[in-house]
């Protein structure tokens, strides 16, 4: 008899890197595919921390390998062969609900609460407290200041002098800012990166918008934006200045 209890306990990084091997071994994650945190941890909805332990672990096993450009290749660098860009959605992970039923309570409840300070920006500058936040979930407190620390790292919310978490202000000066900082950043990143894009997969990649541009079907914003980032991942992040992609990360 099989010990639930204790299948149910397997760590999410463990089940994520299970997921991942038996998908490469059988032959769905095509050597050379280029693997990035945060797709798969939308694919298998767990934490881009549960993501990089997986990761790391396949690495060990020379299943994946680094490469110059940002994420993992399938494969061994022996293999020797170009770096595939694909929306990893559209394979069929072997287990593709590592997480969907076991996600950490913390997740969840940091996908509400930044969900619901994103429709509050733009009335105004609220102020949150570890003990309030902790209450209405019927979690510790520590948990809440974990979720609250791991905002402050997306530049959601910030510490005040008196140590007192209020969400970011946001104002048309801070938007324009944001902005024209993205700006610069970008086309650095593209002036960086130009010997190093994949021609053929930005062509491809093209071809699609126009294809959903000029589609009968009316695009949705998510549909448009999992494109744009697309484009994103595989011309901008593909500049090896690693500061300057962490600074566009940020």
């Amino acid at each position: 008899m099989t010990d639930q209890s204790s299948a149910m306990r397997e760590p999410l990084f463990q089940a994520a890197a299970t997921t991942l091997r038996h998908s490469i071994q059988t032959g769905l994650l095509k050597p050379g595919l280029v693997l990035l945190e945060g797709p798969i941890s939308d694919r298998l909805h767990i934490s881009r921390t549960s993501v990089k332990r997986a990761l790391q672990l396949l690495e060990d096993e020379a299943l994946i390998h680094r490469f110059d450009g940002r994420g993992f290749l399938v494969g061994t660098p022996d293999d020797a062969i170009s770096p595939v860009r694909e929306d990893l959605p559209e394979f069929e992970l072997a287990g593709a609900e590592v997480g969907a039923k076991a996600r950490p309570g913390s997740q969840h409840i940091q996908a509400t609460v930044e969900r619901d300070i994103l429709a509050c920006l733009v009335f105004g500058q609220y102020r949150m407290t570890e003990t309030d936040l902790a209450a209405h979930f019927d979690v510790s407190r520590t948990v809440a200041r974990d979720i609250l620390g791991r905002l402050q790292e997306r530049g959601l919310v910030w510490k005040t002098s008196t140590s007192r978490w209020v969400s970011a202000l946001l104002t048309a000066r801070s938007i324009k800012d944001k902005y024209e900082l993205r700006g610069i950043l970008e086309v650095a990143a593209l002036r960086s990166a130009a010997a190093r894009i994949d021609v053929s997969a930005l062509d491809r990649l093209q071809r699609k918008m126009e294809r959903t541009e000029n589609g009968k079907k009316l695009v949705n914003a998510e549909e448009w934006f999992e494109l744009v980032n697309a484009f994103v991942d595989l011309a901008i992040l593909s500049t090896p200045n690693v500061e300057l992609r962490a600074s566009r990360l940020a």
